[in-house]
C-alpha cells in the first residue's frame, strides 16, 4: 500500500503495540512511495518503513521509536523533534534531512548517509554510527555519548558544542 496510514490502520497498530503483538496489526508500509507525505505528530513506534520513499516527508514530532527504516529514503525530509529511540536506519539516506532536536538514542545508524543532514541539539546516545556518513551535516549541540563511532565520517561537519565524540 503506498498511502499514508488511515485512522482505521493507525487504530489497529496502537492496538497492536498496546498489546504487544496479541490483538491489532503492525502498520507496514515497507517499499511504499510516499514522497511527500505529512505524518505530523503521529504515534508510529515499532512499523515497518523499510525501503520507503519518504523524501521531502513532513514528520514533525512524529514517534518512530523502534521503526524498521532499514534502507529507506528520507532525503530532505522534516523530522525536526521526531522521536527515533531504537529505530534500525542501517543504510538509510537522510541527506539533507532536517532531524534537529529528534531523539536517536539506542538507534542503528549504520552506513545511514546524512550528508548535510541538520541535526542541532539531537540525541545520539548509544547510538550504533558505524560507517554513518555525516558529511557537511550540522551536529552543533548533538550528543553521540556512547555511541558506536567506527568508520563515521565527519568531513566539512559542524560540530560545534557536540558531546561525545570519539
Amino acid at each position: 500500500m503506498n498511502t499514508a496510514p488511515t485512522l482505521d490502520e493507525r487504530h489497529s497498530h496502537s492496538e497492536w503495540i498496546t498489546s504487544g503483538g496479541l490483538s491489532g496489526q503492525r502498520l507496514d508500509r515497507a517499499n511504499a512511495r510516499l514522497e511527500g507525505v505529512d505524518l505530523t505528530g503521529f504515534t508510529l513506534e515499532k512499523a515497518n518503513f523499510a525501503g520507503a520513499h519518504l523524501e521531502n516527508a513532513k514528520l514533525v514530532g512524529t514517534d518512530f521509536s523502534g521503526v524498521d527504516f532499514r534502507g529507506a529514503d528520507l532525503s530532505g525530509a522534516d523530522c525536526d523533534g521526531g522521536e527515533f529511540d531504537g529505530a534500525d536506519l542501517s543504510s538509510a539516506n537522510l541527506t539533507g534531512g532536517s532531524f534537529s532536536g529528534c531523539q536517536f538514542d539506542g538507534a542503528a545508524m549504520i552506513k545511514a548517509v546524512l550528508n548535510g543532514a541538520r541535526l542541532s541539539g539531537a540525541s545520539l546516545k548509544n547510538a550504533n554510527l558505524t560507517d554513518a556518513d555525516f558529511t557537511n551535516a550540522d551536529l552543533d549541540g548533538a550528543d553521540l555519548t556512547g555511541a558506536k563511532q567506527d568508520g563515521i565520517k565527519l568531513d566539512g561537519a559542524s560540530l560545534a558544542d557536540t558531546r561525545g565524540l570519539a
